[in-house]
């Protein structure tokens, strides 16, 4: 608190908050953002994605925001038939302390999807927009350096926002660290944090762990039956199956809904989980990453040769009850995302220039319920870049990497659990 103090007075701009599983980092990072608040500055509250937003939202008791929806505004590109992503500009009056949490996750990359394009990296849009405001701003970043580098990263890359040289070098950016490493959450889970401090320590020095970590599975027949019997419909966090690749996690939910005797592509029962925030037809909003209940299922719609259904999604609030949202969805992500051709995007644009005159009066993709449909997973199995930002109180964990290990990918699966944790070992064999 006192760095955090020295920091609000000096001419640095950036701060850099690092702390591995178990340090108290959620604890300091609420004990800021009530300080800020007491000496009434003005604070912003952002993470990478929707899960880790509305976490730390629950960490902290303020209301908080992902970087994409700070930052960006959305603009329609028919001809490229994908949504681009500009910067917008910084009107926030007075000074502004902008504090990022899962910062490792954040790319100085330039982000390409088959339906969103931004022509700068994340990175340097958020430091450029934070400049172009208040020139007392600053920005707080907090992160996990042993967790996975961003997406599309080496193994052996560095988190950018977490890495205070690149920050001064590649931005000019004035900035100072502070690192937390003694685990101070011992009661709670404190096997699992163990073996993550065991894992975080190799990392740092090279050396070797315990090949033997958590409970043993093996076989996906026998990983399943141990996801089922802690399965709850009610609690969207009581288990989840985490691996490498999507082929595993693939293999796995299906072989759940098999046992649940869910059928077809979608059925009620189903747990699904966005692939990427959803600002959906008559404003609904759904954060990446946030688990859901099917409901209920509508008929197919076929539209632009894609096909499209309307369900039912329950959605689980801590401590209130379940609440019920209608959105459209597409089949086609579902079932296979790289059927989704740009023949087929351009397709689509094209019939809701045709059939929607809101649309095509505004040319915002959320106008219309076929180009905004929700993208969705199944979420029973998913991969541990998909599971960053989120924890479960169980996980399985297929530990199993194409190359040689990786201890950040270990380190970010073992992390997830909160209270039991199990493997199948394989990262002994490599």
């Amino acid at each position: 608190m006192e760095t955090v103090s020295s920091f609000l007075k000096s001419g640095d701009k950036a701060l850099i908050l690092k702390g591995a599983a178990g340090t108290g980092k959620t604890s300091i990072l609420k004990a800021v953002v009530d300080y800020l608040k007491n000496q009434q500055k003005q604070v912003e509250l952002w993470a990478p994605t929707g899960c880790a937003a509305m976490n730390l939202s629950e960490k902290t008791d303020y209301q908080a925001g992902t970087i994409h929806s700070g930052i960006y505004k959305p603009e329609t590109d028919e001809e490229r038939a994908c949504v681009k992503l500009l910067r917008k500009v910084n009107q926030v009056e007075g000074e502004v302390i902008y504090i990022i949490d899962e910062s490792s996750m954040i790319s100085n990359r330039v982000e390409k999807s088959p339906d969103f394009e931004s022509e700068t990296p994340m990175l340097s849009d958020l430091i450029a927009y934070v400049r172009s405001g208040h020139s007392d701003s600053k920005i707080i970043f907090v992160g996990d350096e042993f967790q996975l580098p961003p997406i599309k990263y080496d193994r052996y890359d560095t988190a950018p926002a977490l890495d205070m040289d690149f920050l001064r070098s590649e931005f000019g950016l004035r900035c100072s660290e502070v690192s937390l490493s003694k685990v101070m959450r011992q009661a709670e889970g404190s096997y699992i944090l163990e073996v993550a401090t065991e894992i975080r320590d190799s990392i740092r020095t090279g050396g070797r762990f315990l090949e033997s970590i958590g409970k043993p599975m093996y076989k996906e027949e026998t990983v399943t039956n141990l996801y089922l019997e802690r399965f709850d419909e009610r609690n969207p966090r009581a288990a989840v199956i985490l691996s490498f690749t999507n082929d595993y996690a693939r293999r796995c939910n299906y072989l759940v809904r098999q046992k649940l005797g869910l059928t077809g592509t979608i059925a009620p029962g189903d747990m699904v989980v966005p692939s990427r925030n959803f600002y959906g037809y008559h404003n609904t909003y759904i954060p990446s990453g946030e688990v859901l209940q099917v409901e209920h299922v509508g008929k197919i719609n076929k539209v632009a040769e894609m096909e499209f259904m309307r369900v039912g999604l329950k959605r689980f609030s801590r401590g209130q009850e379940a609440e019920i949202v209608d959105v459209t969805i597409s089949l086609d992500y579902l079932q296979d995302p790289k059927s989704i051709t740009i023949e087929k995007r351009k397709a689509l644009f094209a019939a809701a220039n045709k059939n929607n005159p809101i649309y095509r009066k505004t040319k915002d993709s959320r106008d219309d319920e076929y180009l905004s449909a929700m993208q969705l997973g199944y979420a029973h199995a998913m991969t541990c870049h998909k599971a960053q930002g989120s924890e479960w109180n169980t996980v399985f964990f297929n530990t199993w990497m194409p190359k040689n290990p990786d201890l950040r990918f270990l380190y970010t699966g073992v992390t997830r659990a909160r209270k039991e944790l199990f493997t199948n070992n394989s990262h002994r064999y490599a």
